[in-house]
């Protein structure tokens, strides 16, 4: 079970209450001026990421109260239930475990009971991403795949596309990737002009296999597919699916074997480490996308284990409670300098927004 008290009924949010009104006024050029080791001491590095928030109304007394509000709502409790694979989805009574991903683990049980369902369907994706590149899996007029296209939505939409776009500079080569959310049928219409039937694959993303905005996609898709090949086209080829519910995926066309699993424990917003990253991986090769897991294990652990005046993600939550909470700020602006990383603030906007 999740810790129950309330922040602002603690000693710290109070005090947080008063520092505030020392505070408020302040100009960020006060802060330098006051303490000349700011950047150093407002700054931490991981790996090779350096974040800097140095440039927040924030002082040593702030920081010293916000970390007393963690501790006193007993956050490092709740982040062990995460790990631990407690029931924390009190919604459905069930855990959480898009961690187990990446490989993230704490408890034993947890792990002997999702490690080898992760471990087979990363083996099915590491398999068939390697014969759509060896061109062994072919198109039904023996045409090698060169078009992925992925029909999903929420989740099962953006994290992929997300990643696809800030990676996009390890793309294998003769492989394009399309993404296909939006039920206005000139998306899916502008993506249909762009490729070629038989040299073109299908991901149909959806967890239940129901959702109404992806399968008007993926029939939209399928009759076109249909309508071009003169019903001579082999669905099978050319269509695979990322869901929990098989006999739906089967009904639709999709072969058994090119089924990929999703779990009901990997909430949407977090699956692209999942099955859902299958376009990821076709597009930037399973090595690359073995990687992104690492990466993503990193973090885990780093958030896991390490005291929270040096823990980046709870060091930005708590100055994101700060500024919510006490000076009333609804907005969270996100900037991406890199090109790439143009669709981060919508990817990060759905995470935080959902949760």
């Amino acid at each position: 079970m999740l810790p129950r008290k309330e922040p602002d009924k603690t000693i710290a949010w109070n005090k947080l209450k008063e520092h505030y009104k020392e505070i408020k006024d302040k100009k960020m050029i006060n802060f330098f001026n006051e303490d000349k080791n700011r950047f150093s001491k407002f700054s931490k590095n991981f790996d090779n990421l350096l974040i800097d928030y140095s440039k927040n109304l924030i002082n040593d007394k702030t920081m010293r109260l916000l970390l007393n509000l963690a501790d006193e709502v007993e956050l490092k409790k709740a982040i062990n239930e995460i790990f631990k694979g407690s029931p924390i989805n009190e919604t459905e009574n069930r855990p959480v475990l898009h961690t187990s991903l990446r490989e993230s683990y704490l408890n034993k049980k947890i792990k002997n009971k999702v490690s080898k369902k992760i471990n087979e369907s990363l083996n099915k994706i590491k398999e068939f991403t390697k014969n759509i590149h060896n061109k062994k899996h072919r198109g039904y007029k023996g045409d090698p795949i060169e078009y992925i296209i992925n029909v999903g939505i929420g989740g099962s939409d953006l994290g992929p596309k997300m990643v696809c776009e800030a990676l996009k500079k390890y793309k294998k080569k003769g492989i394009n990737v399309f993404f296909v959310s939006n039920i206005d049928s000139k998306n899916i219409n502008e993506v249909l002009n762009k490729i070629i039937p038989e040299k073109s694959l299908f991901i149909i993303s959806s967890k239940s296999f129901t959702t109404i905005e992806t399968l008007i996609n993926a029939n939209s898709a399928k009759k076109w597919f249909l309508k071009l090949t003169n019903n001579k086209g082999d669905l099978k080829q050319h269509f695979v699916g990322v869901t929990l519910n098989q006999n739906l995926a089967k009904k639709f066309g999709i072969r058994k074997n090119y089924i990929f699993p999703y779990w009901n424990w990997v909430g949407g917003r977090y699956s692209l480490w999942s099955s859902v990253g299958l376009s990821i991986s076709l597009f930037i090769g399973f090595k690359n996308f073995k990687n992104l897991l690492l990466g993503a294990n990193k973090m885990d652990n780093h958030l896991y284990k390490t005291p929270f005046k040096d823990n980046i993600p709870i060091i930005l939550a708590l100055i994101g409670v700060w500024y919510n909470n006490f000076f009333n700020a609804s907005t969270h602006a996100i900037f991406p300098y890199n090109e790439y990383l143009s669709l981060l603030p919508n990817y990060l906007q759905q995470v935080d927004m959902e949760s």
